[in-house]
């Protein structure tokens, strides 16, 4: 429940608005997941939602694999070797929206590849709205463009160009439909004060009101993400940079589908690109853009979950490689070894089955809770404000503390203000400083600090 996990816990279940880009439909569709859902803790639930994407995803990467090949078996084998991968277990069993990013993607390719084998324009129109929802989900989504682009190409001399418009259309309602809540939410959130921080001078905090949206600036920062400095990219995507992320995409292709896997993958794209070269480009060009993004983007503090799509073409390329083994004592060696591959992922993993107990962040929040008074203002880095959050605004177990997700110096203005009516803490590693005060370190294992004046 650190970082964004936390705060995808959080966030859907109140309604409110997330970091850039917003996550819309992410957040709408956790919400209604976590009030229909009648079990389980609301984290619990986002993990749910989580595991049955990426399950979706697996099933998707087994249609994918039968419709070439006909071949139920290699496509089994497809699917259990993504399902079981380190990177896809991972995000499955936590609050994830690359989770759904993943569902988009593949799902996507499945309508695109469906039409370029039948030509109907309902498949045609099925990829427009999984392409619009998803970049409601994310606009990480629009990296799977070019696929789109080319399948377009390949079919525009036997498609009608109304349709190709009516799909362009469709595509752009289906994501810009769901964008409308940012700004609607953020209006009511206002209108209604539910943002508790308001009354402390706070607006557009995380949580329930995000960059403050109801704003058309605030809004195109928020969905852009233009937070995120010039710097940062341009040191990402330098040559060294790059090729330190590649590096890191292959030891983990091997981590996470074995080199029994790596190599059937390996042999797969051969395969796919024999048999038909448009079909392979259109597949490429969907699931691998978003994992060329990432290797250079060194802002980031979790890449990995930019390779799911490139995960889900890797396997299916090994399913095709598996159906194309002849003869049939080769195939089913083949199916053995991907068997050997899957079993050697499921136990040789450990942390697979330890993460659902991993209760760290729910108790160094309840220790801060528990060595705070219960009128305190706590400002929480955001390692350790999403917990904070969590039992704030949906277990309601803080009492009148305000929890403050911000850096201890950007309060600079505000902590003398505060600290006249209420106790001031900060949690997590300090950074910045306030003239006239002081940081006394408080007895808990958790970094905890209690805000003092100099004497």
């Amino acid at each position: 429940m650190y970082w964004d996990v936390g705060e995808m816990d959080t966030v859907p279940y109140i309604l409110g608005i997330a970091h850039p880009p917003g996550y819309p439909l992410y957040t709408q569709i956790g919400w209604a997941f976590t009030h229909l859902l009648p079990f389980g803790s609301v984290a619990f639930r986002m993990s749910v939602l989580s595991a049955i994407a990426l399950a979706l995803t697996a099933w998707l990467v087994w249609r994918i694999v039968v419709d070439v090949s006909a071949d139920p078996l290699a496509g089994l084998a497809a699917a259990l070797l993504f399902a079981f991968g380190e990177d896809v277990w991972a995000h499955a069993t936590r609050a994830e929206a690359h989770a759904l990013v993943a569902l988009a993607c593949v799902g996507l390719l499945y309508f695109l590849l469906r039409w370029l084998d039948r030509g109907g324009a309902c498949d045609l129109y099925a990829a427009a709205v999984v392409f619009g929802l998803g970049i409601a989900i994310h606009p990480v989504v629009a990296f799977t463009l070019p696929g789109a682009l080319a399948a377009i190409v390949a079919r525009a001399h036997q498609t009608d160009p109304h349709v190709l418009r009516r799909a362009a259309a469709i595509a752009v309602l289906a994501a810009a439909v769901w964008f409308c809540y940012l700004p609607l939410r953020s209006a009511y959130v206002n209108a209604e004060g539910l943002d508790p921080l308001v009354s402390y001078g706070i607006t557009g905090s995380a949580f329930w009101n995000y960059d403050d949206p109801v704003l058309v600036d605030n809004f195109a920062a928020l969905v852009t993400g233009r937070e995120i400095g010039i710097d940062d990219v341009r040191y990402g995507y330098t040559s060294r940079a790059y090729t330190r992320g590649v590096v890191h995409f292959v030891q983990l292709c091997v981590r996470e589908l074995t080199p029994i896997g790596c190599v059937l993958a390996l042999t797969g794209l051969i395969v796919m690109f024999r048999r038909s070269t448009v079909r392979a480009i259109v597949m490429a060009a969907t699931l691998l853009p978003s994992a060329l993004f990432a290797f250079g983007f060194a802002a980031e503090s979790d890449v990995d979950r930019y390779f799911l799509p490139a995960f889900a073409l890797l396997t299916i390329a090994a399913g095709e490689a598996l159906a194309r083994l002849r003869p049939a004592r080769a195939r089913g060696a083949g199916l053995a070894f991907a068997g050997l591959a899957v079993l050697y992922l499921v136990f040789s993993q450990r942390h697979f089955f330890d993460q659902p107990h991993d209760d760290r962040a729910a108790r160094e929040a309840a220790e801060i809770l528990h060595a705070t008074p219960a009128n305190a203002i706590v400002i929480a880095t955001w390692v350790i404000a999403p917990p904070l959050a969590y039992d704030d605004y949906v277990m309601r177990e803080t009492g009148a503390r305000a929890i403050v997700p911000s850096w201890y110096g950007e309060q600079i203005d505000r902590v003398p203000q505060w600290i006249r009516i209420r106790p001031v803490f900060v949690a997590g590693t300090p950074q910045g400083s306030v003239p006239g005060f002081h940081l006394e370190r408080m007895p808990t294992q958790t970094e905890l600090y209690r805000v003092e004046v100099n004497r």
